[in-house]
């Protein structure tokens, strides 16, 4: 594993995940996030963020978590390994509501640094409904089409597992 997509709803894991690969893998990483949005969560110009993207993972290795789904199939050509946090939708509805009064005023590494945590009905709706009736069936198809090493994570023991079998195979 040497070039990794991480992808999922909010909340499921996917900046702690990537964190915890990129120590135990010696790899650099990317949170989406900080380069997708600018101010006041407006999503930054298109071809800054594809700049952005193409810069980062045109390195030899790399992590690179979020969905932005728009730019999946340039990570997805690069990468050898694909993992999917597939967590039940209303842990990651509660864990947004946690990381929100954690965060509130705080900076947070995987977040752009012009972003203050949000907690919105449209956006606590997005996590609990939208990420599950509109990204999640697309990036189950995009995995169902991919010649790459795809894991699959469905909930916090299988991500200790997970990381645990790394401990034994490097």
């Amino acid at each position: 594993m040497n070039r990794i997509v991480i992808l999922g709803n909010s909340g499921s894991g996917k900046s702690t995940l990537t964190k915890q690969l990129a120590a135990r893998l010696n790899l650099p990483f990317l949170h989406l996030d900080t380069i997708v949005w600018k101010h006041d969560w407006q999503e930054d110009e298109y071809s800054q963020i594809e700049n952005k993207i193409k810069n980062f993972i045109t390195q030899e290795k790399w992590i690179c978590d979020g969905n932005f789904l728009k730019k999946v199939p340039e990570r997805f050509t690069l990468c050898d390994t694909i993992i999917f946090l597939d967590m039940n939708r209303y842990r990651c509805f509660f864990r947004v509501i946690r990381r929100y009064f954690k965060y509130k005023n705080k900076p947070r590494e995987s977040r752009s640094i012009y972003c203050n945590e949000k907690l919105t009905k449209d956006y606590l709706r997005w996590v609990k409904n939208g990420f599950h009736k509109e990204s999640r069936p697309k990036i189950i198809e995009m995995l169902k089409t991919t010649d790459k090493k795809v894991i699959i994570l469905k909930n916090k023991r299988e991500v200790k597992k997970f990381l645990a079998s790394l401990t034994f195979s490097i």
